[in-house]
C-alpha cells in the first residue's frame, strides 16, 4: 500500500508470501494426513481416535524439539526452563486447541474444519484489540468482515 500498485506476481514472489504459501500447503497436507490417521485408528469413539493420533504426534514433536533445543539451542532451552508458568500455559492451550482440531477432523471433512477454523483470526483480532491495544486498519476490517461472511455462509448452507 505504501508503494502504490504492485503486480500480484511480484507480491507472490516476496519471501514472506512464499513462506506463507509453503506453510499453508504443509498445513493443508498435514490436515489431510491427520484425518487419514484418525480413520486408521481402531476405536469407535472419534475423540479417542483423535487423542491417539494427537498423543503420538505430540510425543514425536516433543522428542524432535528436545533434541534440537538441547543439541543446538541450549541458551533457548535454558530460557524456556526458567519460565515454567508461561511454557506450561502455552503447552496446555496448544494441546487443547490441537485436541479440538484433531477431534473435529476425525468427525468431518478437513476442508470444512479448516474453513470454520478461520474464526480463530476473528478471535485473534479481538484479543489483539482488548489485550494488546492493536487496532486493525480499514482494509483489515474489510478482510475480517469478508471472512466472517464466508464462515456464516458455510454454516448456513451446510
Amino acid at each position: 500500500a505504501k508503494q502504490g500498485w504492485v503486480s500480484p506476481i511480484k507480491l507472490l514472489t516476496e519471501p514472506s508470501a512464499l513462506y506463507g504459501l509453503l506453510a499453508a500447503s504443509m498445513f493443508a497436507f498435514t490436515g489431510l494426513c491427520l484425518r487419514d490417521a484418525t480413520q486408521q485408528v481402531e476405536h469407535s469413539a472419534a475423540i479417542m481416535r483423535a487423542a491417539t493420533v494427537l498423543a503420538t504426534m505430540v510425543s514425536m514433536q516433543s522428542v524432535i524439539c528436545a533434541v534440537w533445543l538441547f543439541g543446538f539451542e541450549r541458551p533457548t532451552a535454558a530460557k524456556i526452563w526458567r519460565m515454567p508458568g508461561l511454557s506450561t500455559f502455552v503447552a496446555l492451550t496448544s494441546l487443547l486447541g490441537s485436541a479440538g482440531w484433531f477431534t473435529a477432523m476425525a468427525l468431518i471433512s478437513v476442508s470444512y474444519v479448516k474453513t470454520l477454523g478461520q474464526i480463530e483470526l476473528i478471535i485473534m483480532m479481538v484479543i489483539g484489540v482488548v489485550y494488546f491495544r492493536e487496532y486493525p486498519k480499514r482494509l483489515e476490517w474489510l478482510g475480517f468482515a469478508l471472512l466472517l461472511t464466508g464462515i456464516l455462509l458455510l454454516l448456513l448452507t451446510r
